[in-house]
């Protein structure tokens, strides 16, 4: 299991502008360009482009890797969050002797 820490220091989309996270997100929930556009208020060329860096900088030879890779971060990071939530609360007592989670 990849703990909350590992995932921070192994998300690739740290490397991307906020734009470009956006972009790339949306590609992963199987929006179109046209819609990501919209979306976002810029040109249809113009998300074409990001996306072109996108790819450059992930490394990622095309759309559907771009949209892989987003859904596997997505699902370590919800791996990493569940283990994280779930783990048991241990209880101590504090100074005044009342306990405390």
């Amino acid at each position: 299991m990849v703990s909350s820490t590992q995932v921070r220091t192994m998300n690739p989309f740290e490397k991307l502008s906020r734009r470009q996270f956006q972009v790339s997100a949306l590609v992963g929930f199987g929006r179109s360009n046209k819609d990501i556009a919209c979306r976002l208020k810029v040109d249809e060329n113009t998300v074409k482009v990001y996306l072109s860096r996108i790819c450059e900088i992930l490394q990622v030879g095309n759309r559907g890797e771009l949209e892989l890779l987003v859904w596997n971060c997505l699902e370590d990071f919800i791996d990493a969050k569940l283990e994280n939530d779930l783990k048991p609360v241990r209880k101590t007592r504090n100074i005044s002797g009342t306990q405390s989670k």
